[in-house]
């Protein structure tokens, strides 16, 4: 009997509403599932799935450990043990107060097929069980990934299976067990049912290079390589049908998953068309229906399991793909689609969401989420009961200036508190007033020094804007020993870093105060170029570094004057001018190089060496060197 596996795939960073299907209209700004389970007040949850449902190699954190078994204690819906995955039935229990009764039914290896034979075990204890019931659907996964490595076959082994797509689950089969499926929880009173479509199977082929055995052995290697996994997997290599990852069958793998999900859409739109005490009409096409819809009961699909563009590793550096097959998500991917579930998730560059709705994309970069989307919030099946959100807006610093928003409603300024609903994205605009800078944002997911900074109201949230006195420089251009004062405000008390071309100049502990910084460069750079100005500040926390462009330019020696211009042996000559250093450098006529007597930043003495045959008296270049670079006096010096 061949043992098929669920997959979850990557990090597993799943969210809902609909960011960017297939040809279904335009980028989210906010949330787009408009309707919503009624209650997170709930009396039991049961669960229909596969082998992600019962956590399969959930547990193991090193490939040596896999036993290649289930691990249910780690599942996102019914796990209550108190672990790294933190389930909707302990999240629930927290909501509540008090206890949830849970059962897990899903099954390793099912598929669609399976769902009404799983849903009528949840009906039978689900009746003994307290209201609100919750049940979880999450199939659909083998019914992509399991099949055929080639596309197109003679025959299949089940009539349900599609010759024509690896024999995979055909739509008309799929169709007609999701049918099969919701006949029988339609009927059962007082409950919820969310159905999870099946995540987008194609991203597997983003990790593929990934190392999971030291540098040695990739995802891809144990994919294609079915002699280093247990006889327990029993086919062709993990995911026959897809994980060449070649371009066809990873858009393949991709419009079958399109075709399942609109499937589900469609048939929970159908039966949501009937009231309690109603009769689900039969349909003689798939022989099904002619069934009773019972007294409240929410049915729901949630989309965008699969429109999440999700990583090998989380934000901690956890891996949230199974180590031990690279297939199946780990116990930081079952906590992470359990978050995702129960609070919703706002797209971000590090939970960004894929965007289907590029114009002429392909079939190939939808199935690797190429395209994303990372402004916007995605709601959970409970996203109806979301609160309105209050954001606030601090100004701090010393400087003024006025911050705006849009949707309207922040002029602060006059107004810095406005409520907006839940998911409502939030443009806020930094504006100093005359003789102030903007220095940058400060929590709410803002940071950096752009005027602009975009809130996604998922929560009360607070953003702190900082104006400031504009930092100026007491000198623009210098070498070697010279000393800056850096004037402004909000530099605050603890010493940072000031970077001059990226090299730091030295400051005293007593030289860093809230409106100055003096500091003194002792170390070379090459002469002639306008080098940026950094402050690196430790006040307030985590707010972005200043940068002044092009503010200070380091500068070669420069010979003024020399005096006197003419002299005999042991004459003792001053030389005037710039950028000399004051770290101590060189004095040559010719190529002869003469005694320094004193060095310093704008003079240099010493004194005319001894004639010699090879050194006559006559006329030489005088030059000077130092760290920086070389200058020549205006006219050369004559011994006499």
């Amino acid at each position: 009997m061949r043992r098929h596996l669920s997959m979850l795939l990557g990090a597993f960073i799943v969210f809902w509403a609909s960011c960017g299907f297939a040809d279904e209209g335009p980028t989210i700004a906010t949330v787009t599932q408009a309707a919503s389970l009624p209650t997170k007040v709930l009396g039991s949850i049961a669960a229909i799935g596969d082998s992600i449902t019962q956590a399969f190699n959930a547990q193991y954190s090193r490939f040596e450990s896999c036993r290649y078994q289930d691990t249910p204690e780690y599942n996102f819906s019914t796990n209550t043990t108190g672990n790294t995955t933190v389930s909707i039935a302990e999240r629930a229990i927290a909501f509540k107060g008090s206890g949830v009764a849970t059962a897990n039914f899903g099954s390793d290896g099912a598929r669609m097929s399976s769902g009404d034979d799983q849903a009528l075990e949840a009906k039978a204890w689900l009746l003994n069980q307290a209201t609100p019931r919750l049940i979880t659907v999450f199939l659909g996964h083998n019914d992509i990934c399991a099949g055929q490595r080639d596309k197109y076959q003679i025959s299949c082994s089940s009539a349900n299976r599609d010759p024509n797509n690896y024999c995979r689950t055909s739509a008309f089969a799929y169709e007609q067990q999701v049918r099969q499926m919701m006949d029988v929880l339609v009927t059962i009173p007082d409950s919820q049912i969310a159905i999870i479509h099946p995540i987008r199977v194609s991203q597997l082929c983003n990790f593929k290079e990934e190392k999971v055995i030291g540098s040695l052995v990739s995802c891809g290697d144990l994919w294609e390589a079915p002699d280093r996994l247990p006889a327990v997997f029993e086919q062709d290599g993990v995911c026959p049908s897809l994980t060449s990852c070649s371009a066809d069958r990873v858009a393949d793998a991709y419009t079958t998953w399109v075709s399942y999900r609109d499937i589900s859409n469609k048939v929970v739109n159908e039966y949501n068309l009937y009231a309690a005490g109603d009769t689900i009409p039969p349909n003689l096409d798939f022989g099904t229906g002619n069934v009773v819809r019972a007294i409240s009961v929410s049915l729901e699909t949630t989309d965008v399991i699969g429109n999440s563009k999700f990583m090998y590793k989380d934000a901690s550096g956890n891996v949230q793909l199974s180590v031990c097959e690279c297939y199946h998500p780990s116990k930081y991917g079952q906590n992470q689609l359990a978050s995702s579930l129960w609070d919703g998730v706002a797209c971000s560059a590090t939970t960004p969401c894929c965007n289907d709705n590029v114009v002429g994309d392909s079939d190939y970069n939808k199935g690797l989420c190429v395209n994303t989307n990372t402004i916007g919030w995605m709601g959970g099946p409970w996203a109806g009961l979301e609160e309105d959100k209050t954001l606030t807006v601090a100004k701090a610093g010393s400087g003024a200036g006025v911050v705006m928003s849009a949707p309207v409603g922040i002029d602060c300024g006059i107004d810095c508190t406005e409520t907006y609903s839940h998911g409502t994205v939030v443009t806020l605009t930094a504006s100093a007033d005359p003789g102030f800078a903007f220095r940058g944002w400060n929590g709410g997911g803002c940071s950096g020094t752009d005027p602009e900074c975009i809130v996604t109201m998922i929560g009360n949230t607070t953003v702190t804007a900082i104006f400031s006195l504009p930092p100026g420089l007491s000198v623009n251009e210098g070498t070697i020993g010279t000393q800056i004062t850096i004037t402004g405000s909000d530099f605050g008390t603890k010493k940072g870093k000031v970077l001059i071309g990226g090299m730091a100049i030295k400051i005293a502990k007593e030289a860093w105060t809230p409106t100055s910084i003096t500091g003194v460069i002792k170390k070379p750079l090459p002469p002639g170029i306008a080098y940026d100005v950094v402050l690196q500040l430790k006040e307030p926390q985590g707010v972005d570094p200043i940068t002044l462009s092009g503010a200070f330019t380091v500068m070669a020696p420069e010979i003024g004057t020399v005096d006197p211009n003419t002299g005999a042996e042991g004459t003792e000559v001053e030389i005037s001018g710039n950028f000399f250093s004051t770290k101590k450098g060189k004095v040559y006529l010719g190529e002869k190089k003469c005694k320094v007597s004193s060095w310093g930043m704008d003079t240099i003495t010493f004194f005319v060496p001894k004639t010699t045959k090879s050194f006559p008296p006559g006329t030489y270049p005088l030059k000077v060197t130092n760290k920086v670079g070389i200058a020549e006096a205006p006219s050369n010096f004559i011994i006499d």
